[in-house]
């Protein structure tokens, strides 16, 4: 909440912080689902994510000058999308549901967010802040996902999975809070570096 508050009052006015809006809000609705609900309705949430996903993908694609890339980008999108899919439901084959199918093309089109991101990490602090952001959400995103692997699989508590998952850190309020802060920010530079409160020396 407090992330999308500070992006609508202090971020420039241009397309890449209306996406980044539209992105909170997403989140914050799956959130809601998925946190404030005590987990009802995941999948909902999920799908809430995934158009989260969407406009970090819109900005993404907006790092790309060049019309190839852009293209390259969609296409990658495109095709890793139908792959993960068509893979999980053949390793799943019975278990497949409407939640993991939506999980997985979330979970590659973030991976692909943060590939592209890095390709223009050299492009100034407000993209680096983008990708470091992608990927901190990532990591919390990936231990959520091990633990739905563990349930479908049953795994043991001998399973290097399970011992990583076991271990008495809370990855999610770890990586979650600061992913989002440092994704917010990302768009401020250049206001913080202006403003007289925020002045840097």
């Amino acid at each position: 909440c407090l992330c999308l508050v500070f992006v609508i009052l202090f971020a420039s006015k241009n397309l890449n912080s209306t996406f980044m809006i539209l992105a909170f809000i997403f989140t914050l609705i799956a959130d809601y689902f998925l946190v404030l609900r005590g987990g009802k309705n995941k999948t909902l949430a999920m799908c809430f994510f995934m158009l989260a996903q969407i406009f970090y993908a819109c900005v993404v694609y907006f790092l790309a000058f060049y019309p190839k890339e852009r293209l390259l980008q969609l296409g990658t999108r495109i095709i890793v999308t139908i792959v993960s899919i068509i893979v999980a439901c053949i390793i799943l084959k019975d278990r497949v549901e409407p939640l993991y199918i939506i999980s997985v093309a979330y979970y590659f089109n973030m991976l692909i967010s943060i590939a592209f991101s890095l390709i223009h990490f050299k492009e100034g602090l407000s993209v680096k802040l983008f990708a470091i952001g992608l990927i901190l959400f990532s990591l919390c995103d990936i231990s959520i996902g091990l633990t739905v692997v563990v349930d479908i699989f049953n795994l043991t508590e001998s399973n290097f999975i399970c011992k990583i998952l076991n271990l008495p850190i809370n990855y999610v309020n770890l990586f979650y809070p600061i992913s989002q802060i440092v994704i917010a920010c990302s768009f401020m530079v250049k206001d913080l570096k202006k403003s007289k409160l925020f002045r840097l020396k």
